[in-house]
């Protein structure tokens, strides 16, 4: 119906909010079909802003399928379209992904994007969303940088605190996995054993995401009956 009446800008919000739901829940090749198939000629009607988004999104799914060289092109898309505007560029989980890559797996750097910088807007953004995953990927950095473990884990419970204010189930299971890990590796098993459950309980929900291998130990014990936790656990 938006189509018909050429509402450009709902269709592509649409697209964008279905696609990153996807992804959360760890539908990747839908995501890729759908922005493979996308109308471009569609999107040549959107605003500058959501075109930028899309075409973000398209960035992170190239990237989360190890299509790298796709992957840059878009992302320079993206900054182009940004540079293009007056307002400040907002906060991405996604970007800030992409600049972790940068930094930890190899992946091209491009323009002057830092992760350091894009850690910043997301906790300057006032959106609790946004700060949940920026606290995140502090608490990668800090641990990449040998911080120390009372940090690291201060900065997850920061993490968590904003998933939790923000009352987005999985988000709140995923990070109970990083703290779980992280007490894992201080050799404080009871904690860990604690939030590996609690998050197993809601990653259980999700067939399409894969359990941490490094916990499935913590949880193995505690399963009463065949269930979907069972699922992920193999």
């Amino acid at each position: 119906h938006s189509l018909k009446i050429e509402r450009y800008d709902v269709v592509g919000l649409v697209q964008m909010w279905i696609g990153y739901i996807l992804l959360g829940i760890g539908r990747l090749d839908e995501v890729y079909d759908q922005i493979t198939t996308f109308n471009k000629e569609i999107e040549q009607h959107m605003e500058p802003p959501l075109q930028a988004n899309l075409t973000l999104m398209s960035a992170y799914v190239c990237y989360l399928r190890s299509d790298w060289t796709q992957s840059v092109e878009y992302l320079k898309k993206y900054l182009n379209i940004i540079d293009q505007q007056s307002e400040p560029r907002p906060p991405s989980v996604a970007l800030i992904h992409l600049c972790w890559a940068m930094e930890q797996e190899g992946y091209p750097r491009v323009g002057s994007l830092s992760l350091e910088a894009e850690i910043e807007n997301g906790l300057n953004s006032g959106n609790i969303m946004d700060i949940g995953f920026a606290y995140r990927f502090k608490s990668f950095s800090q641990t990449n940088n040998q911080e120390s473990k009372e940090n690291i884990a201060e900065t997850l419970r920061l993490s968590l605190e904003c998933f939790e204010k923000s009352g987005h189930q999985l988000e709140i299971a995923r990070t109970k996995t990083y703290l779980a890990n992280h007490y894992l590796g201080i050799d404080d098993d009871d904690k860990a054993t604690a939030l590996a459950k609690e998050a197993a309980d809601v990653f259980a929900s999700f067939p399409d995401l894969s359990f941490p291998d490094d916990l499935k130990r913590l949880i193995k014990t505690d399963i009463p009956e065949p269930s979907l936790l069972e699922e992920i656990l193999l």
